[in-house]
């Protein structure tokens, strides 16, 4: 991926774009224009106050200082191995990526280095490798190699910033918040040149924030953030105040446009949702700090947003991987802090003290706040099912987990982090996964992200070789599909859902997909997916089933599939009123990418897709059954008739459409 600026970014600003979004484009890169010349000459013109400012000050703040960080960090002895290693990588010249792995700390490489991997330069120039450098200095006070490495890249970091002049403006927030907490906790032990080093680098981050915020979105979030950061830590600076006040306003508008009033991020997208409510966090935190507020509304979406990370957190510890997601469960500073962040809400979701979370990424993150103001009494333990921005979460007795898309498309926009997915779904077992979303896989590599985009790359259904929502380009889309709930039933023996959308009404004979979900959870993992298909004409179906990295398939007939991972079975039970072809595929590239899964960002791995496949005239119905087995009794018989459903020596279903809702009777 190539970040353009410049004259060359025209053709990015008006490649598959209306005339409305051209003309939005230009008229925000004028606005921007018209921003930086004033505020250019605002600065100028207090260029002599800066310099002393910055010659005299020897001191920032931050939401916790060195005596606090030492006293967390001596309170997890366990965690003192791994941030060693982390920093001892770093002294040695190397970092890790997040999705490109072991990378070289060089921040002017070559072009030999970088010309085919942009965005892991971008992401190294975020400078994350400074948190476990500070963390190891506090550890280790006698030793003088960690602080004599932050001193150097400090200094290093300083000297590019200054040559090089075009950085993306949530990159520069970053590290507005990185730098102010290694010059913080660090500084007193640096040289004065490093100490300048790394204030000069912090202030012209915070002008460039200013000049060249985005207009909305989840970047938006986080310049926010920083310029609040900013304006609160650097005392007595003569911009402070100005970004003391517009990073609040920032926030809080944000948080009005870009949180929706159940409290999930409105991009629908799991690391989304986790970074931003991560970053709110941490200014509801400062404000505790420094005798700041936010509204009343701000704080109740917050809270809202924590408990929708709690419920979005998997049985495995990561989470269920939304939109431009991978699950979260890796050890970068983004990944640990999101799982700071759900333990908050699993928190405020039963605030018993003694259920209190003892982690050192959630006791960073909240920086010893009392955080009894964000309870909410009217809020009662975790139900069976919740919803999350029209993604029901469903929780079984066995511990079992569903999450079903019957919600919007997601926001619209330059950047837009949804999949053509309505109407998929994921199953994850009390201790692994099943049935999942395979990923967001990359934001460089072209075919693995029009892969991940796509409506084949999802638990749902693919009718004449057509996405549910046009993909358009690396972050576009076209006419996105609405996807709309026409049911939520509870049952004594269950839940029905049933949603529908219209993203194949665009078919020159188009079509309508309903699917009903009847998750039966008081028993073992058993649910039951009806796909139902009406309009005109004559039409060709793919029904996706993704099963996760190990799990084997066994197709005995078209009718039944059975599913195997180490000591756990699932039958899977398939029935139509026309004929149906099955083919299992795992890592195949040709013609068209299938049976693929990125756990992390950037790695691919070849698990076992199921694919249905069936011509048919409308209307028509699809219907499979997975029950959990085990070595129980693998050899159970699930008959299906047209409207009827028999699981041997447990219990039978009727089912019939009411217009578009469902009726169902269960002995």
């Amino acid at each position: 991926m190539s970040y353009i600026y410049g004259a060359d970014a025209l053709p990015f600003l008006i490649t598959g774009k209306t005339p409305v979004q051209i003309s939005a484009a230009i008229m925000g890169k004028m606005r921007i224009f018209i921003r930086r010349f004033v505020l250019n000459l605002k600065r100028s013109l207090k260029a002599t106050s800066e310099r002393n400012w910055i010659e005299n000050t020897r001191a920032v703040g931050f939401i916790y200082d060195v005596k606090e960080a030492e006293r967390i960090l001596k309170k997890y002895p366990a965690v003192h191995d791994s941030i060693m290693r982390e920093a001892e990588k770093a002294i040695s010249g190397y970092t890790d990526i997040p999705g490109f792995g072991e990378r070289s700390i060089q921040f002017n490489g070559s072009a030999d280095i970088w010309c085919e991997e942009p965005y892991a330069h971008r992401m190294l120039c975020r400078l994350d490798f400074l948190r476990p450098l500070v963390r190891a200095h506090i550890l280790s006070p006698g030793r003088s190699d960690y602080a004599s490495s932050i001193e150097r890249l400090l200094i290093d970091w300083n000297n590019i910033h200054l040559t090089h002049r075009h950085w993306d403006s949530v990159d520069e927030a970053i590290r507005i918040l990185i730098l102010l907490e290694t010059v913080s906790l660090v500084g007193n032990d640096l040289s004065n040149e490093a100490f300048l080093a790394g204030i000069k680098s912090i202030v012209r981050a915070a002008w460039s924030v200013e000049k060249n915020r985005t207009r909305t979105g989840n970047h938006l979030i986080y310049e926010g953030l920083a310029l609040y950061f900013a304006g609160n830590c650097l005392h007595n600076y003569f911009r402070s105040s100005h970004w003391r006040k517009l990073g609040s306003e920032i926030l809080e508008e944000t948080m009005r446009l870009q949180v929706l009033n159940d409290g999930m991020n409105a991009e629908l997208c799991t690391s989304y949702h986790l970074i931003t409510g991560t970053n709110f966090i941490k200014a509801w935190v400062l404000a505790q700090k420094r005798d700041g507020s936010f509204s009343k509304e701000h704080i109740d979406r917050l809270r809202k947003m924590a408990l929708q990370a709690s419920r979005l957190q998997a049985t495995d510890g990561g989470f269920f991987s939304l939109g431009d997601s991978d699950r979260m469960a890796g050890s970068s500073r983004e990944e640990n802090e999101a799982r700071a962040f759900a333990q908050l809400g699993t928190f405020l979701q039963s605030p018993d003290d003694s259920q209190k979370p003892h982690d050192l990424e959630y006791e960073f993150l909240l920086a010893d706040c009392d955080v009894s103001s964000l309870i909410d009494d009217k809020i009662a333990d975790e139900s069976a099912s919740s919803e999350a921005g029209g993604y029901h979460i469903f929780s079984a007795q066995d511990g079992s987990k569903l999450i079903f898309d019957a919600g919007p498309f997601g926001l619209s926009g330059a950047s837009h982090h949804g999949h053509a997915d309505s109407l998929s779904f994921a199953v994850h077992l009390p201790d692994c996964r099943f049935l999942v979303d395979p990923g967001a896989f990359s934001y460089v590599d072209y075919r693995a992200r029009s892969y991940a985009r796509s409506t084949s790359a999802h638990n749902t259904v693919r009718i004449d070789g057509q996405n549910s929502s046009e993909v358009s380009g690396g972050f576009t889309f076209g006419r996105g599909a609405d996807a709309e709930l026409i049911e939520k039933k509870d049952l004594s023996f269950g839940v029905i859902l049933t949603a529908e959308h219209d993203g194949y009404t665009r078919l020159s004979n188009p079509v309508i997909h309903r699917r009903s979900l009847i998750w039966l959870y008081e028993m073992p993992l058993c649910f039951i997916v009806i796909d139902h298909f009406e309009g005109t004409g004559k039409h060709l179906a793919d029904l996706n089933f993704h099963g996760e990295i190990g799990w084997k398939v066994i197709a005995e007939s078209n009718e039944r599939i059975i599913w195997q991972f180490e000591d756990k079975s699932i039958i899977q039970s398939a029935h139509s009123n026309c004929p149906v072809q099955l083919d299992v595929l795992q890592g195949v590239k040709e013609p068209e990418w299938q049976g693929w899964v990125s756990p992390v960002l950037g790695q691919y791995k070849p698990a076992p897709v199921l694919v249905q496949k069936l011509e048919f005239k409308q209307p028509i119905d699809i219907v499979n059954i997975f029950c959990r087995v085990d070595q129980g009794d693998p050899e159970l018989q699930i008959v299906q008739k047209d409207q009827h459903i028999e699981l041997e020596g447990r219990f039978a279903v009727r089912w019939k459409w009411a217009g578009e809702r469902l009726e169902v009777e269960m002995d």
